[in-house]
């Protein structure tokens, strides 16, 4: 893992963002249920530990994203969206656990 990620939403729309390293995460703190031939283990041990360039390609991008999707929540807190207002402070709390998780 070369430390290199990507998302998958435009960075001003409300839409929940997935970031392709997040299925990493998820494998490193699983619990394996089934593997008979020990590929998802043998891939949740490299997963559980962050390389450094990954760790701070993530910090910087969560927090971006956070303080991002708060600063649209305030600009537009006096308009009549109440969706796209709501949205963005979502997506702010939302990116929060990929910062302190790193």
């Amino acid at each position: 893992m070369p430390g290199r990620g990507c998302d998958s939403a435009l960075p001003d729309g409300p839409s929940a963002r997935l970031y392709n390293a997040m299925y990493m995460e998820e494998l490193a703190i699983c619990k394996v249920l089934l593997d008979e031939d020990g590929s998802v283990s043998d891939l949740k041990r490299v997963a559980e530990h962050y390389p450094p360039k990954l760790k701070t390609s993530m910090i910087s991008f969560f927090s971006f994203e956070a303080g991002f999707s708060l600063m649209l929540a305030r600009k537009n807190a006096g308009k009549d969206d109440v969706y796209y207002v709501v949205a963005h402070i979502v997506r702010s709390v939302s990116a929060q656990p990929g910062v302190v998780c790193c």
